[in-house]
Parts: structure tokens; sequence; C-alpha cells
């Protein structure tokens, strides 16, 4: 997922959390999650990214301005895809555990 000016990458990475590129250096950071990350979308204001880790049954969150995980949400089954809704306040998750969870 590009950041809105283009010049960052964050990456989901299933082996091993989140992967952020600098375009422009190609500097790489690494955000350790709690596993392998998988889905993600960017709050409405791009202030947190909200990771699927489908494995522990969670959703993480990670501010972007430290890069750190600020909240870690249990949801069980095997949360995959997330997105927010059109007003930007509800985080829907497709989970593989036949359901679907929302993040409010």
């Amino acid at each position: 997922m590009a950041s809105p000016d283009g010049e960052t990458l964050f990456i989901a990475n299933e082996a091993d959390g989140l992967t952020v590129l600098e375009v422009g250096t190609g500097r790489t950071t690494w955000v350790p999650l709690t596993g392998g990350g998988f889905g993600m979308a960017a709050s409405p204001g791009w202030d947190r990214l909200f990771i699927t880790v489908p494995a522990q049954g969670l959703v993480e969150v990670v501010e972007v301005s430290s890069l750190t995980v600020v909240s870690t949400i249990t949801i069980g089954g095997a949360p995959r895809r997330i997105a927010f809704d059109s007003f930007g306040t509800v985080a829907v998750v497709a989970n593989e555990a036949g359901r679907v969870d929302f993040i409010r």
C-alpha cells in the first residue's frame, strides 16, 4: 500500500510483520507484529494502519508516525482482507472462519 504522497510503501509481510520502504532512498524499516501480516487498510486520516494477522486471529494497529503497534484487537478465526466503510468509521474484515467482522 502506498502512502498518499507515494513516497512510502507499506508491505504486509506474511513471513515477519510489516515492511516499510522509503521509495526515494530505498531505506527499509521492519515493524514486528505478533505474526505475519496479510491484509492492510489505512485509517481515513492515514494516521494508523490496520493489519490482519490470520494465524493469530488478530488485527494489529500501527501508528504511522512512530511505526509502532498501538493496539491489538483479537477477533478470532483467520482475518484476511480489511477495508474501511465509505464513512471511514468502521473497518470491515473478511474472516476465513466464515464470517465478516466489524471494528469500530
